[in-house]
């Protein structure tokens, strides 16, 4: 029987469920980035555990973005941002 592990990516933080294959590398369903396994989160022969502890550790995960976002966002909020090489231009000048 097939054995399934919960993984995350490193680049977009998403988790997902995997078949157990003899190589240590795996590559993200949604951003395509080839790594290597880290930690298994969770080892099952069900695939279906597996996808219900992924949609739990996704939704907290998000869960947690936002709410550093917000946090974050409160701390900042009166300070302006300027973009990169916009410092001492008027960007809404157009030369013809």
């Amino acid at each position: 029987m097939q054995e399934f592990i919960v993984l995350q990516c490193f680049s977009c933080k998403v988790y997902q469920v995997h078949i157990v294959k003899k190589s240590s590398k795996w590559r993200c369903k949604l951003c395509n980035a080839k790594q290597s396994i880290v930690k298994i989160f969770m080892k099952s022969e069900s695939a279906k555990e597996c996808r219900v502890i992924v949609q739990e550790l996704n939704e907290k995960y998000i869960k947690h973005t936002e709410e550093l976002a917000i946090a974050l966002g409160s701390e900042t909020k009166n300070t302006p941002i300027e973009e990169p090489g916009t410092k001492g231009t008027n960007s809404d000048k157009v030369a013809f």
